[in-house]
């Protein structure tokens, strides 16, 4: 304090010099102008524990220890230590050093040891404290349950200047679980399903009592439920969240539930018919027989056992039994399965007994007429049938369809018969009528040729003209209808149609007509859209009791043999002209591949002057082509240029009905034109679609014409 006064008096005593006139000496000499020292005030009362540091004081603010921080505050006591003091103003003040500052120093108190541990069980006595402390409890106090657990400890002091004695030091010990032991080993007797389970045992614990678990996988989940159903499982003993203990599980050891045997009711008599296998036998529910299912089961009369296997519903717990119970099958008599007779035709004065069957059947009234003349066509009649193997068979009664006819079949005349007063019509030797499977008859072979009497007769033909003779045997008194028609299901026109009704004899021969067909006029097909030859039989005058038809195929014998799609040679008529014709080397190829597509070939034909008018004054000289279509009557279809043979296209369309197109029956003839003089007409669509659509069914041609183009 003594120094801070005498700064002040100097201070005074300065200013007084300045103010007396020595302001120059001021101005020149800037020593004499220093800083003044801080008013402090030194701190007081400062207080520590003995083991601590400086840095374990806190002094006022603008103070700092002179010494190091790690400077220990000295024994329990006053210690003398230095401080600066560094004012805020460091431009106008002074820091002062060296201030002297008093530490009083307590005695210091010993922490509590930590990191103790005990396992459950254990005592006081047999935790450790460190030297100098001791429990306060009795050592033979338990250490306590798994957790935190707190005891007293006191403390006395070595060094009694500067610790003091502790009486109650408050010390945690963490306690752990104790590890558990099983003794011995599981024993487990296995058993059978739906039988007491047997109980494991074997084991004993060091602490608590064993448990037994159950898995059905080694490694599986274990639970105390005992299982029931049979199987294979295993079984292990365990101590589990005793107080204070680790949990114990033992190895596990295997065991099994066996399968119980099903009880059953034997069964009784069953039946089955000769000729079945036991796969036709149905057995109670849950048997089946040892022997395969093919095996039969035996003849009528015998002892037929047959061992079995039972199976019960539930498998998992029950075993399936073999060859445990046998069953008796008594097999009765099988009815024969039978084909009857077919095709069988008779004449209407004819009795069964004379109409022949095959082995194994016989007529039930076998005098019985088969009809009359007002009583034919298709009749059935009893007949009995008793098969070879009547001890496992019974006989059956059947009916037996049998074609009641008053006319004969289609067939070649042979020998020669007279035409128009000229006799000397014969076949020739190849030449051939056969019957196919759907009634209708097949020509074959090579026609007859005519002479020039006989062609002159025939109606002023060609010499050379072809033609076959035919015969049809008809009941005399009959009326027959006969015409060339386009196909098999073609029916007739009255337009160029006639009967023929005679009332004994045709051409000499009683109930025989015979016919003289002419094929070609010598040069020329005379039916070559008409193919097919029909005969109409019927009983009455009126024509309305039909009795019989044929329908006689001849088209394998013509030598033009168009497809559905063909080029036409002949002339056909359009818009009033009849001269519309085919170059001679004009033909429509079939592809090989798809028989619906065909290639035109050969050299298109050229209009005149007339045609190029009536086809829509185009040039002359325009190419053309005509091309037919034979379908049946009824069908609709539609045509048109498309640029490819699967393009779509709005083709016009038209219904085929009964009657002629062109005069020609179910033919439909189409002049289609190519170029317009030098101008082609469909340089884009080369290709010509037809669409025919018959009974819901639709058939589509292409016609290839680019080979008639010029561009690629």
């Amino acid at each position: 304090m003594s120094k801070s006064i005498n700064k002040k008096v100097l201070s005074k005593a300065f200013m007084i010099v300045a103010s007396l006139g020595l302001i120059l000496m001021c101005a020149i000499t800037f020593s004499a102008c220093g800083k003044e020292d801080p008013k402090y005030t030194v701190p007081e009362g400062l207080r520590a524990t003995y083991g601590q540091t400086l840095a374990d004081i806190t002094l006022p603010e603008g103070f700092t220890w002179e010494d190091a921080l790690t400077t220990s505050v000295g024994n329990v006591g006053e210690n003398t230590f230095k401080v600066t003091f560094t004012p805020e103003n460091t431009d106008d003040y002074n820091t002062i050093k060296g201030i002297e500052v008093v530490i009083t120093v307590d005695q210091a108190t010993l922490s509590a040891p930590t990191g103790l541990t005990a396992v459950y069980g254990q005592t006081l006595a047999d935790v450790d404290l460190p030297e100098n402390f001791e429990w306060v409890e009795a050592l033979t106090t338990p250490v306590g349950n798994v957790g935190t657990a707190v005891h007293n400890a006191k403390y006395t002091a070595n060094d009694a200047a500067n610790y003091s004695n502790a009486k109650a030091v408050a010390v945690s010990i963490e306690v752990t679980a104790a590890q558990n032991a099983l003794q011995g080993e599981v024993s487990i007797e296995g058993w059978t399903y739906n039988e007491q389970a047997n109980a494991p045992t074997g084991l004993t614990a060091k602490a608590g009592e064993v448990v037994y678990e159950y898995s059905d996988e080694i490694d599986g989940v274990y639970t105390t439920t005992v299982p029931t159903n049979a199987g294979t499982y295993y079984v292990r003993g365990a101590v589990r969240n005793l107080t204070g203990y680790q949990d114990v599980v033992s190895q596990a050891v295997e065991f099994t539930i066996a399968k119980a045997d099903p009880q059953f009711t034997q069964p009784g008599k069953i039946t089955a018919v000769y000729g079945q296998t036991l796969a036709d036998v149905e057995l109670p529910e849950g048997f089946s027989f040892v022997m395969p299912l093919d095996t039969p089961v035996g003849n009528v009369g015998a002892t037929n056992v047959f061992s079995l296997n039972y199976t019960p519903e539930d498998t998992d717990n029950y075993n399936i039994l073999n060859n445990i119970a046998a069953v008796t099958i008594e097999v009765e008599k099988a009815y024969p399965s039978v084909d009857i007779p077919q095709g069988i035709t008779a004449r209407y004065w004819q009795t069964l007994s004379s109409i022949s069957l095959p082995e194994g059947f016989s007529w039930i009234e076998p005098n019985t007429v088969v009809g009359s003349t007002e009583d034919y066509g298709t009749k059935s009649f009893e007949a009995l049938y008793t098969p070879e193997d009547t001890n496992n068979y019974h006989s059956i009664t059947v009916r037996i369809s049998i074609n009641v006819i008053v006319v004969d079949d289609v067939y070649k005349t042979s020998g020669s018969i007279s035409f128009n007063g000229e006799a000397g019509f014969t076949n020739t030797d190849d030449f051939a009528i056969t019957k196919l499977a759907n009634g209708t008859y097949l020509v074959s072979g090579t026609p007859s040729t005519m002479t020039a009497a006989q062609a002159a007769a025939w109606g002023d033909v060609n010499e050379g003209a072809e033609y076959a003779v035919v015969s049809i045997k008809t009941p005399v008194g009959s009326y027959v209808r006969t015409g060339w028609v386009a196909t098999s299901s073609a029916t007739f026109n009255d337009e160029g149609m006639f009967y023929d009704v005679k009332d004994r004899a045709y051409n000499g021969k009683e109930g025989n007509k015979e016919y003289v067909l002419g094929l070609s006029d010598g040069t020329n097909s005379l039916h070559e859209y008409y193919e097919y030859w029909r005969a109409e039989v019927y009983a009455d005058a009126d024509h309305q009791e039909l009795i019989a038809t044929y329908i006689v195929n001849f088209s394998p014998i013509y030598t033009s043999d168009y497809d559905a799609v063909f080029a036409t040679k002949k002339a056909v008529s359009f818009a009033g002209l009849k001269s519309w014709t085919n170059e001679e080397d004009f033909t429509l190829v079939q592809d090989a591949d798809n028989e619906n597509l065909y290639t035109a070939q050969g050299t298109l034909s050229t209009m005149t002057a007339e045609e190029g008018t009536a086809w829509g004054n185009i040039a002359e000289n325009s190419k053309y082509a005509i091309v037919s279509i034979k379908m049946a009557v009824g069908s609709t279809i539609k045509c048109g240029w498309v640029n490819s043979a699967t393009a779509e296209f709005d083709g016009s369309s038209s219904e085929v009905k009964e009657g002629s197109y062109n005069g020609t029956e179910g033919l439909k003839d189409y002049v289609l034109g190519v170029s317009n003089g030098d101008t082609e007409l469909h340089p884009e669509n080369q290709f010509w679609r037809i669409e025919v659509t018959y009974e819901g069914e639709t058939t589509v041609y292409v016609v290839d014409f680019s080979a008639f183009y010029t561009q690629a």
